[in-house]
């Protein structure tokens, strides 16, 4: 359904009248194409008749709550139909969409999270789920997401949403999960790493001192000196 037609009209004059005023029509409860920034000829074009049609039954005393529901239902139709700017290329918008589902299954983000990782608004996030195309930037990000969802869900990780703030075990300095995830540019191996090191279970010494920032053997000989230095000998003890 392209445009309001002349059979859309009839139709409409046939919702049962009121005595509203033409004022009420460009009230805050009813806006045709609330929250819709894009333009075009299709878009100019409806909004016009929609305009005249509204205009047109609100002064033959229609009251203007009596034809918002099927303004709207048509508005609906309209967005989701090829005449809408963003729908341009439905298959791409669809691909997209099932991505960002496939992201959200196998990590299980929140969608604050999932934003993060995506380096964009909750607000351009809901948009994409509603089948915005994103930038050609933002869809290499979320195809590399792809690619470290499945390892992550390969690995048997579990909810990324829980191991937000996981560090790679060992390495106190290094950044978390989010960090990594919400850096500008994806360190794909450094986030392997953080995998690896999350699925090998308790690490030996030697592994934790190859591990940058965490100088395990030096840290616990220094314990061992500090113990012996402040702990009473046997001779103290009798």
């Amino acid at each position: 359904m392209a445009h309001p037609s002349a059979a859309h009209v009839e139709e409409w004059d046939r919702i049962h009248s009121g005595s509203g005023q033409q004022s009420m029509l460009y009230g805050s409860a009813f806006d045709p194409f609330a929250n819709s920034s894009s333009s075009g000829p299709h878009q100019g074009m409806s909004v016009v008749i929609a305009a005249a049609i509204l205009s047109s039954l609100v002064m033959q005393g229609y009251h203007a709550s009596d034809v918002e529901t099927p303004f709207k239902q048509w508005r609906m139709q309209f967005r989701s139909g090829p005449d809408y700017p963003h729908r341009e290329n439905d298959q791409s918008a669809s691909l997209v969409t099932r991505s960002l589902e496939t992201l959200e299954s196998q990590l299980q983000l929140t969608k604050s999270q999932l934003a993060s990782a995506l380096q964009v608004e909750r607000a351009t996030l809901y948009q994409w789920f509603r089948g915005v195309q994103p930038r050609s930037r933002a869809r290499d990000r979320i195809v590399a997401l792809e690619h470290f969802a499945g390892e992550w869900v390969s690995a048997g990780l579990g909810s990324a949403r829980a191991s937000w703030h996981m560090r790679t075990p060992g390495d106190v300095m290094s950044r978390t999960l989010g960090e990594m995830l919400s850096a500008e540019h994806l360190d794909m191996e450094a986030l392997r790493r953080l995998i690896r090191a999350a699925t090998a279970g308790p690490l030996e010494l030697t592994e934790l001192r190859g591990i940058d920032g965490f100088p395990a053997e030096d840290a616990l000989e220094q314990r061992r000196r500090r113990r012996d230095k402040y702990a009473p000998s046997y001779a103290d003890k009798e």
